[in-house]
């Protein structure tokens, strides 16, 4: 018996993108929320004969790892309503957006058609209709479906609905949905983490990379040079500077932590560490363009140890994170790097927080100075401002 599934999708966009950044909005749906995405009706309040929520992912696998996905299910195959999402302005025309991307899986292999409805056209000109196959039955594929070709009137215009339409399957999952001007899928970047735990036992380096990209400073995953009851783990993160600076360092970005001085929050800093030396490491919160600087020196040589680092009072919010081995030539291995809500001793290691009498002194733009013959000027030491006249 033949199956046949309507699936109307529309996508809601918060912001209108130029195509030629390559970007648009990016549903992951990893936060749980369907994002507007509801079962669709031929008017508002009208009956509807589909189911759309956002579940966990029934197969983290292959082209999706993602967490969470959409499903839209259909009780009536007969009459097939899918889901909607609406109320979005997208530009679409040879130059500006052409391809609507997204992961697609389902049971059984099928075409999928977009419906996408042109706030500048009138009648029949309102719609045009696309279609791309899904191939990969069981498995998530990638799917790109052209919507420019058949775009009315005259190729360009204002997109301000999509329906997607399956003829084949009563239960698809939709996922990692964006539009571009490319027919490659090229995904947006990743959403920003609201916390970090990076381990490097995959070997990823992640968002790790040297600040600004200066030359003379190497970050990169190795193998631990150490393996203690501290850290056990086979990979770490290595950060090593050849020449004496007092700004290059590595910088971890794509983050959005909020952290806080209250309790039940996220308040510390927590990773660990090795240093050849028993120097200060510059650590620096960085919420935008602010820089919130402060330190930790590790209590010995070449021994791991955990580190906490009091993120809550010097900022509410990171959105990178900078770590300096030193000002001349030097090294860190440092590892499990995350956020914390309190200090938890776990008896292995030696845990020292940083000091404000320890702690480097700096100038407002970042730059890290000598306490000795300072001209005048505002300088920040310990989190603290203080006035050199």
């Amino acid at each position: 018996m033949r199956k046949y599934l309507f699936t109307a999708i529309a996508l809601l966009m918060g912001l209108t993108v130029h195509a030629q950044d390559g970007k648009s909005f990016y549903d992951t749906f990893e936060d749980g929320m369907a994002n507007g995405w509801k079962a669709f009706a031929y008017q508002e309040g009208g009956p509807t004969t589909s189911h759309v929520s956002v579940v966990d992912n029934p197969l983290v696998a292959g082209a999706n790892n993602s967490s969470k996905v959409l499903l839209i299910q259909e009780d009536d195959m007969a009459n097939p309503y899918g889901a909607v999402k609406e109320g979005f302005e997208l530009k679409v025309s040879s130059s500006d957006f052409k391809y609507i991307h997204l992961k697609v899986l389902a049971d059984v292999a099928h075409t999928i058609t977009v419906a996408c409805k042109n706030s500048e056209g009138s009648g029949d000109n309102t719609t045009a209709w696309s279609g791309a196959p899904y191939t990969k039955k069981g498995e998530w594929e990638e799917v790109v479906v052209s919507i420019y070709h058949n775009f009315k009137p005259d190729k360009n215009g204002t997109a301000v609905s999509l329906r997607f339409f399956s003829k084949t399957a009563s239960k698809i999952y939709i996922d990692d949905i964006y539009f571009s001007n490319k027919r490659t899928p090229t995904p947006p970047p990743a959403p920003e983490e609201t916390n970090i735990n990076d381990t490097f036992e995959d070997g990823n380096i992640g968002t790790w990379h040297s600040y600004k990209d200066a030359s003379g400073i190497t970050v990169e995953v190795v193998d631990n040079p150490a393996k203690d009851a501290v850290n056990p783990s086979n990979k770490v993160l290595h950060v090593k500077m050849d020449k004496s600076s007092n700004w290059k360092g590595a910088v971890r970005e794509n983050m959005a932590v909020p952290v806080t001085n209250d309790e039940g929050g996220l308040k510390y800093l927590y990773f660990k560490v090795r240093k050849p030396a028993t120097d200060v490491i510059t650590v620096n919160f960085i919420k935008g363009d602010e820089s919130h600087f402060t330190g930790y020196t590790p209590s010995e040589a070449d021994k791991w140890e955990e580190a906490y680092i009091d993120a809550g009072v010097k900022t509410d919010l990171v959105n990178q994170l900078y770590l300096r081995p030193g000002n001349t030539p030097s090294e860190i291995w440092i590892d499990d790097i995350r956020f914390v809500e309190k200090r938890e001793l776990t008896g292995i290691g030696d845990i020292k927080a940083a000091h404000a009498a320890d702690a480097p002194t700096y100038t407002v733009s970042g730059v890290r100075v000598s306490d000795n013959g300072l001209p005048k000027g505002i300088y920040i030491k310990g989190g603290k401002k203080f006035i050199v006249k």
